[in-house]
C-alpha cells in the first residue's frame, strides 16, 4: 500500500489474509489507524518526504 494505489482487499491477500476485515482490524491494532485513513494521508506523507 505504501508506495502505489492497492486496494485493502488486495493489500490484505499480499499479507496472507483472507478476510480484508480482519486485516484492517489486525492494521489498527498494529499501527493505530485504519489502512483507509493511511491511504488518504500517504500522498501528503510521500511529497512531503519525497527530498529525503
Amino acid at each position: 500500500m505504501a508506495r502505489e494505489a492497492m486496494s485493502i482487499e488486495t493489500a490484505a491477500a499480499l499479507a496472507g489474509y483472507t478476510s480484508a476485515t480482519n486485516f484492517a482490524t489486525a492494521f489498527k491494532r498494529e499501527f493505530g489507524t485504519r489502512p483507509s485513513d493511511h491511504q488518504k494521508h500517504l500522498p501528503l506523507f510521500l511529497a512531503k518526504n519525497s527530498d529525503q
